[in-house]
C-alpha cells in the first residue's frame, strides 16, 4: 500500500482500497497453499499406498473442486480404484467362519489412516501463521 494524503471526506475510500489489495493478496497467498497442500497430500498419500497391483498407487489425482475469487476446494481422489480407499479406510468385515471358534465376525483394520495423514498435511502447509 502505498503512502498517500487523503482528506477526512475520502479516508474511508482510502482505508476500503487498502483493505481489498490486503484481501486480494491473502486470498493468492491462500490459494498457492491450498494447491501446494493438495499435490503435498496426492505425493503422500501415493507413497504410502500399499502395493499389489500399482494400480491403486498410480491412480491419485488432484481435482479442482471449486473455485471462487475467494476460495478454492481441491479434492484428492482415486480415479481408478475409489472402492479400494473405502476398505481401506473403513475396514471390512470378517466372516463368522474366518475365526477359530466361528464365534466371530468383527472388522478387519488395514492400518491405512488416509484422513489423519491429510488433516496433518493441511495444518502443516496452511496454518496461519504463514
Amino acid at each position: 500500500m502505498s503512502e498517500r494524503k487523503v482528506s477526512i471526506e475520502q479516508m474511508a475510500e482510502a482505508v476500503m482500497d487498502g483493505l481489498i489489495e490486503y484481501a486480494g493478496l491473502a486470498t493468492d497467498v491462500m490459494k498457492d497453499c491450498v494447491t501446494k497442500a493438495g499435490n503435498t497430500v496426492k505425493s503422500e498419500v501415493k507413497a504410502n499406498a500399499p502395493v499389489r497391483t500399482g494400480q491403486y498407487k498410480k491412480g491419485w489425482a488432484v481435482k479442482k473442486q471449486k473455485e471462487t475469487a475467494n476460495s478454492l476446494e481441491l479434492v484428492v481422489h482415486n480415479k481408478k480404484r475409489y472402492q479400494l480407499t473405502h476398505l481401506l479406510e473403513k475396514g471390512y468385515a470378517k466372516l463368522k467362519w474366518y475365526t477359530k471358534t466361528g464365534h466371530g465376525g468383527g472388522r478387519f483394520w488395514t492400518g491405512y489412516m488416509l484422513r489423519f495423514n491429510t488433516v496433518y498435511i493441511v495444518h502443516k502447509h496452511c496454518s496461519p501463521t504463514k
